[in-house]
């Protein structure tokens, strides 16, 4: 089993894989579904923007709109392992709960 390092560098890695479907998959099963949406959407639309824009001669918005491209591929990639980390933390704290309840019972109560 990964550790939850293992866990975040995963997730950011398997993000990387398609434009906005893998980070949306991510994000749906993290269960955080608008984000998901968003990042399907921003990075579809950018994405094509950018051919677009350069399939027509447009050099300077192509640009524009690449980089804003990147911005928001590279920023939905770094969402993905925060997710993850978030996920790790919630998901460790009842059985931390649980492990300080037994071995410091005395000081607790």
């Amino acid at each position: 089993m990964p550790t939850k390092d293992q866990e975040r560098d995963i997730c950011g890695l398997l993000s990387l894989h398609e434009l906005g479907e893998n980070r949306a998959a991510l994000r749906l099963v993290e269960g955080d579904w608008s984000s998901a949406g968003l990042s399907l959407l921003l990075n579809g639309l950018f994405g094509y923007a950018t051919y677009e824009f350069y399939r027509k001669d447009l050099y300077a918005p192509s640009v524009i709109s690449g980089t804003i491209f990147s911005i928001t591929y590279v920023g939905r990639i770094v969402q993905a392992g925060r997710l993850a980390v978030a996920k790790n933390n919630f998901d460790s704290q009842a059985e931390e709960k649980a492990l300080r309840q037994s071995l410091f019972r005395e000081i607790l109560d």
